[in-house]
């Protein structure tokens, strides 16, 4: 009795994680709220309209909200196809759109420029936190030692995997962003830097580039 009682109850604690992942996939939460505290620029991006937040950290400045902007050729998506799920994460990019889609006077970072950005919050064991929006609407519990000191406001967008048949996971767990930066060992492959919901570290992947990632752009010098 014991061992059926001990199987129930893991069953359903993987149901009670697989119901909060699936809430966050299938619910439309409401935009960011700009922070008070943060001393927020802006520009907009003339193709569309679109005004973005923008925020300096260190000698950077960065936009404090992932890209939002279609493009007619392809390769972006809302996740869940879900262009209301977009206007709160922006869309998902294969790497070579991302290379691509960035409003004038601005571009996709390096994996040197997000270097920078890294050790200027401290070092990758805590950056994340530093950058995670300090929220559980948008990132699962319990968004582990996030502070978003630096107004950053990484949101958990997910990911669409690669290739044609496509699919979406880890809305609310994960957030990915591509960086310009190629694999020197495998030019399928491009560098990219992801948060997790249960972490303030942040890490740097190499992956295949038709994956689908968000994108943050940072201005041009």
């Amino acid at each position: 009795m014991k061992k059926i009682i001990s199987i129930l109850g893991i069953l359903s604690f993987i149901g009670i994680l697989i119901l909060n992942s699936c809430t966050k996939e299938e619910e439309v939460p409401p935009p960011v709220t700009p922070i008070s505290s943060c001393n927020y620029g802006s520009f907009i991006d003339n193709r569309d309209g679109k005004v973005y937040k923008t925020i300096v950290i260190g000698n950077q400045t960065w936009m404090a909200e992932n890209l939002l902007f279609k493009d007619v050729n392809g390769g972006c998506w809302a996740y869940n196809d879900n262009d209301s799920l977009a206007e709160v994460y922006g869309y998902l990019y294969d790497w070579e759109t991302a290379n691509n889609v960035a409003p004038s006077g601005w571009h996709l970072p390096s994996k040197s420029e997000w270097e920078e950005l890294i050790n200027y919050l401290g070092g990758e064991n805590i950056a994340g936190g530093k950058i995670k929006l300090e929220d559980t609407t948008y990132w699962n519990s319990p968004n582990t030692n996030a502070t978003n000191s630096s107004c950053f406001s990484a949101l958990p967008g997910g990911l669409r995997y690669a290739g044609p048949l496509g699919g979406y996971m880890f809305m609310g767990n994960y957030g990915y962003w591509w960086t310009s930066t190629e694999d020197t060992n495998d030019t399928d492959n491009a560098c990219h830097y992801n948060l997790l919901y249960t972490s303030e570290k942040i890490q740097e992947v190499f992956g295949p580039k038709q994956t689908g990632h968000s994108v943050r752009c940072i201005k041009d010098d």
